[in-house]
């Protein structure tokens, strides 16, 4: 095939699977990015836009350099617990050459080149080996896109489309030395979204059954409950301080103490323990884990008359447990059931910014209520000190480098990083991107101050670090009777729901729930009978099973517990079953018959696990109503 042909050839092939970006690439003008070879007569790029020369591979054997850069990655011992390799940068694809026969193992293995300049694309689809790359099922060409948002959009797609599966992120030697700090950046959106999403796929994977148990039973507390829109607005130029629960609150309490009438305490999960045990009592309180262990720290707290926002997702044994008052965040990232609800109640509430964890969530409060400057107190996101907490959290706080190091998965490899003093410190990838989340948090509200008083930790690019002694000095000096104006507006706040009100609505979702469950166990059938119709060549039968299908289908995709509840838990197997699809054409050795047969059981699969997720919410959601007074 001579050059025009290959060229012609590649850009149909790159308009069929990647048709969003096609277009730019064609639209590029290549010449800055001149073809040249190694020393070995390997073709090779020279980019005349850099500084300098910069070639995209070794100047002396881009084979020799991938050889290198494959021992350097300890890809030889890697390659058996990785299934997805990331590569920020495709070059010339020299890479795809070694890396095939790992790919060709094993029909779930991925190589996913990352690549930001279009010109580089470009002169790849000039190349053989581009139409090699661009024909591989096993092999993705992701264009990172012109900005952030595009950057985290990609991160995204990708950790979900290979949930569950370990990866490893690397890139060509040339951006690994020229774009470091664009490789950093992406090499941290990915880890975190992968750890964050893999974690997460858990409870969706077993269909939701946390949240649902804990969501039915807490909207039993929604009659009462406090209306948190009530509150926004109504704390305007009143500062207010968030508390975690990092090693570093220590060096903060006798301030703290200080400051009751001078600025709005917020704190949540951990760090109320830390500060109630000390004797002080933040203005409010809030509560978002679904798991036990939050049940022991809210009812081991001394808080008691602490007002408490909470999500719906919250442990189920919290809300009882609490004798402040209970102020509802609406909505629950990940459920849009419980937003339906709302509607249905007539909750339509402005939603918080959930963030990361439920500090996060205090920011946005804080912001919502007009606070201004909001502080950071105790918000390491490191282990200072070697440790993991500030006192009286846990019995004992203190970690050993042996410990820190040891653990061999995403969430909880250490690896150290620059403290706010230039020091070395132990840090997470999760608190890596807490960190990055708040930075950018901040950003997008310039007319609010924020400062990190933190005494330690990794801090927050583009927020400034300062003592707490001495913002109180310059931020903390008027007071006001905050606790009375806290419980004043919270009186002025609360829902007028009964409690039959949301009977009512959650026996119309029980009432869909039934239908979906009756729907998808005679789609799982009609699925059955199609393959065994499909092998038996009874084609008169084939067209009436996919008529009773597609109707079927659309009769299911109607019902708003499939679009509110059913849908999204199954999303991760959804995820999974598109996968496995796409893995049964890449199995080169299947008959055309046994294809279409593993196309109908992934098909009649994920009816029954639609069901199986029917039957579940159905008995979480009888429970719980039997719970109701």
């Amino acid at each position: 095939m001579d050059s025009t042909n290959r060229l012609q050839h590649n850009v149909k092939l790159l308009q069929e699977r990647y048709s969003h970006y096609a277009q730019a690439v064609m639209d590029q003008n290549p010449e800055s990015l001149e073809w040249c070879e190694t020393r070995q007569g390997e073709p090779n790029l020279s980019d005349s836009t850099a500084p300098s020369t910069r070639h995209i591979h070794s100047s002396y054997s881009a084979e020799k350099e991938t050889e290198k850069w494959l021992a350097d990655l300890g890809f030889d011992s890697l390659k058996n617990d990785c299934n997805v390799l990331y590569l920020y940068g495709v070059g010339l694809g020299y890479s795809f050459d070694p890396l095939a026969s790992w790919l060709s193992e094993s029909s779930d293995r991925y190589l996913v080149y990352l690549e930001d300049d279009l010109r580089v694309i470009r002169r790849l689809l000039e190349t053989e080996r581009g139409t090699k790359i661009l024909e591989s099922q096993q092999v993705l060409v992701v264009y990172t896109g012109k900005g952030e948002d595009d950057l985290e959009e990609v991160c995204e797609d990708l950790t979900y489309y290979f949930v569950k599966l370990p990866a490893k992120v690397t890139a060509l030697p040339c951006y690994q030395k020229h774009k470091e700090e664009q490789f950093r950046d992406l090499q941290m959106r990915l880890m975190h979204k992968t750890v964050y999403i893999s974690y997460g796929s858990e409870e969706f994977l077993r269909y939701g059954c946390k949240f649902y148990k804990n969501y039915y039973r807490n909207l039993q507390f929604l009659p009462g409950s406090i209306r948190a829109s009530g509150l926004y607005g109504k704390f305007e130029g009143i500062p207010a301080i968030i508390c975690g629960a990092g090693p570093s609150l220590d060096k903060n309490f006798e301030i703290l103490r200080q400051l009751d009438r001078r600025a709005l305490v917020f704190a949540g999960g951990s760090a109320i323990n830390a500060l109630t045990n000390r004797g002080l009592v933040p203005h409010y309180g809030a509560t978002v884990d679904p798991n036990h262990e939050q049940y022991k720290r809210m009812s081991s707290q001394s808080g008691f008359t602490l007002p408490f926002f909470y999500k719906g997702r919250t442990y189920y044994q919290v809300l009882p447990s609490l004798s402040g008052q209970r102020i509802l965040l609406p909505g629950n990232t990940g459920y849009p059931a419980s937003s339906w609800v709302e509607k249905q109640l007539g909750i339509t509430e402005p939603f918080i910014r959930e963030g990361h964890n439920v500090l996060h969530l205090s920011i946005d409060l804080a912001r919502m209520m007009g606070c201004n400057p909001i502080i950071f107190v105790g918000m390491d996101l490191a282990y200072t000190d070697m440790q993991l907490y500030a006192s009286d959290v846990v019995g004992e706080a203190k970690v050993s480098e042996k410990e820190l190091t040891a653990a061999t998965d995403l969430n909880n490899n250490s690896f150290l990083r620059d403290d706010i003093y230039g020091k070395p410190v132990y840090t997470l990838w999760k608190w890596v991107a807490e960190s990055h989340y708040t930075s950018k948090y901040a950003k997008s509200f310039p007319e609010v101050t924020f400062i990190n008083a933190t005494e330690g930790g990794l801090g927050f690019e583009g927020i400034v670090n300062m003592p707490l002694a001495h913002v109180k000095e310059r931020y903390l000096k008027e007071e006001h009777d905050l606790r009375a104006w806290v419980s004043g507006l919270i009186e002025q706040s609360r829902y007028d729901i009964s409690i039959d009100e949301v009977k009512e609505v959650l026996g119309e979702l029980k009432e869909s729930l039934h239908r979906c469950k009756q729907h998808t166990d005679t789609l799982a059938e009609s699925f059955s009978a199609l393959k065994d119709a499909l092998m038996a060549q009874q084609f008169q039968e084939v067209q009436e099973l996919s008529t009773e299908i597609e109707v079927r289908q659309v009769e299911l995709g109607r019902e708003v517990a499939q679009v509110q509840v059913l849908a999204p838990v199954n999303h991760i197997r959804s995820i999974l079953f598109e996968r496995k699809t796409t893995e049964i054409s890449c199995e080169g050795d299947q008959t055309r018959e046994e294809e279409i047969a593993a196309h109908c059981d992934a098909n009649r699969e994920e009816m029954q696990s639609l069901s199986e997720a029917a039957r579940l919410n159905l008995e979480l959601l009888t429970e719980a109503l039997e719970l109701y007074s």
